[in-house]
């Protein structure tokens, strides 16, 4: 009689605490946020809700559920930091298959990314603006030819032998 009663006292008290547990009753608020957010397609803000959610009470479907909320939302970065970490944390859990899967096409994306930011690029195309007329490109001046005298002999020779002009009136 005396261990039953101490059953129930333990088992009442252990309900007590998990009822009182703070960061438990947090950790849900968070799942069901994050839930919330995902069901409609904004990623990025369940992913910071379960993350939220994991800090408080580390279970792997929370980080799993975080690194997939990521990948969706174009994270790809912190997608991968996630995926790894799991499966670090989790290395038996069952989805660790489909983890592996994930950081191996991430890796491939973010080296490719990378690559893309800081590669030159290949082409360029000329823009099209049909509002401004096309720019007209100027000629260069051709140079004209000036006869140099050197001395004031020649210079008389062909002054001389010009006829002034004829007028017509």
């Amino acid at each position: 009689m005396r261990f039953a009663l101490a059953f129930l006292l333990v088992l009442g008290l252990t309900g007590v605490a998990r009822a009182q547990d703070p960061d438990a009753e947090a950790a849900r608020q968070h799942y069901k946020a994050a839930t919330g957010h995902f069901a409609v397609g904004e990623f990025s803000d369940a992913a910071t809700e379960y993350e939220a959610a994991f800090k408080l009470h580390q279970d792997p479907a929370l980080l799993f559920n975080a690194a997939q909320s990521r990948r969706l939302a174009g994270e790809n970065q912190k997608a991968l930091v996630l995926y790894k970490n799991f499966s670090h944390l989790y290395p038996n859990s069952p989805q660790l298959p489909a983890v592996k899967e994930q950081i191996e096409k991430l890796n491939e994306v973010v080296a490719a990314e990378q690559k893309a930011k800081t590669s030159p690029p290949t082409t360029t195309i000329e823009p099209k603006n049909e509002s401004a007329p096309a720019p007209t490109p100027t000629p260069t001046p051709t140079p004209t030819s000036t006869p140099t005298t050197t001395s004031a002999a020649a210079n008389a020779s062909t002054s001389a032998s010009e006829k002034p002009p004829i007028w017509k009136k």
